[in-house]
């Protein structure tokens, strides 16, 4: 029974040192995962989003505080890998930061995020020196704060507007979808324009759904969707107000 607790501890203690040991690379992939993952997605015309961008920022934070607490404990006594944490956290939470920002646009979820510069900073007074307690605090206090400014900017200009589906007519082989959409920004104005969206469901895989972009081929004014008028002429040209415009055209918005 006692070789038996033993043993357990032995082994609870050597997965604690192997999270230590990898707690660098823990950070590079559960908080580069989400971005780069975006990013390969728009260029296949999909847009990556986030089932729930709450539990997604609490986990990060949660893991941050994690490698933050076993660090500080220094439970395989090996610095080495600690200074990897305290040199890769700053700029792991400030890319989130940033992500959640203008990606996600939630500002909880930002607030959320910032937890893990907060762990980055007690990581850097405990284990660097002084002259560089003071670049990184300084740099970081910098960084916050251009971070703070871009969430403000964000929430304070970018969710005034809403998108709605005014009308959508399928292509003749139905492998195409045109839909006219109502842009409307409230007191900023607005416009309508018409998307082409294949046809195919958006992709769901586990807690992420990929959401396609249309290709935007005509825009007007705001409220223009009430007198609009579309057909495809054949399956590469769409008739707008009866004036033809090929699929394969694209505005940039």
């Amino acid at each position: 029974m006692i070789r038996d607790n033993q043993s357990k501890k032995e082994i609870l203690k050597e997965n604690k040192k192997n999270i230590i040991k990898n707690g660098p690379l823990i950070i590079l992939i559960s908080y580069l995962f989400i971005p780069i993952l975006y990013f390969i997605s728009l260029l296949f015309n999909y847009k990556l989003i986030v089932f729930n961008n709450i539990i997604f920022s609490i986990v990060l934070a949660l893991i941050s505080i994690l490698l933050t607490y076993l660090s500080i404990n220094k439970i395989d006594k090996c610095k080495s890998f600690s200074y990897g944490i305290v040199f890769t956290l700053p700029f792991m939470s400030i890319i989130n930061m940033i992500f959640c920002a203008i990606v996600i646009s939630d500002i909880y979820c930002t607030i959320i995020i910032s937890i893990t510069l907060l762990c980055s900073l007690i990581l850097v007074i405990k284990f660097l020196d002084y002259k560089l307690k003071i670049v990184s605090i300084v740099l970081a206090g910098i960084l916050l704060f251009c971070t703070w400014f871009i969430i403000f900017v964000v929430s304070f200009f970018g969710n005034f507007g809403s998108e709605n589906i005014i009308y959508e007519v399928k292509s003749p082989n139905h492998k195409l979808i045109a839909k006219i959409i109502d842009d409307d920004q409230g007191a900023l104005g607005g416009s309508t324009y018409v998307g082409i969206y294949n046809n195919k469901k958006d992709i769901n895989f586990v807690i992420v759904k990929f959401k396609q972009i249309p290709n935007i081929i005509y825009e007007g004014k705001w409220g223009e969707f009430n007198s609009m008028t579309i057909d495809w002429k054949d399956n590469k040209t769409i008739l707008i107000n009866d004036k033809a415009y090929s699929i394969k055209k694209t505005i940039n918005r």
